[in-house]
């Protein structure tokens, strides 16, 4: 895992739960803040998930590629191969 999206996660955690405490409790003249900070929380959250989305299928397509090159790498061997072969039997 990207140690990015590994640090966004523990302090989206750590956020998500003092929030939750601190909606719960909010100091004396803090309630009309909530509501705007609750909601720029779930903003992060969503760019989070994006976020780790993104870094799921870039692994996906990372990993796609590898066998691409793997297979195109046997491909041209079996070519070299036949064509080292068709050399021996001119000869």
């Amino acid at each position: 895992m990207n140690i990015v999206i590994q640090k966004y996660k523990e302090l989206e955690q750590s956020l998500g739960d003092y929030l939750e405490n601190l909606t719960k409790n909010p100091p004396l003249g803090m309630g009309s803040f909530l509501k705007p900070l609750n909601q720029s929380f779930q903003i992060c959250r969503i760019l989070g998930n994006q976020m780790q989305a993104q870094d799921k299928r870039i692994a996906e397509l990372e990993k796609q590629l590898e066998a691409i090159k793997v297979a195109k790498l046997a491909e041209l061997e079996a070519i070299a191969l036949d064509a080292v072969a068709e050399a021996a039997n001119d000869e």
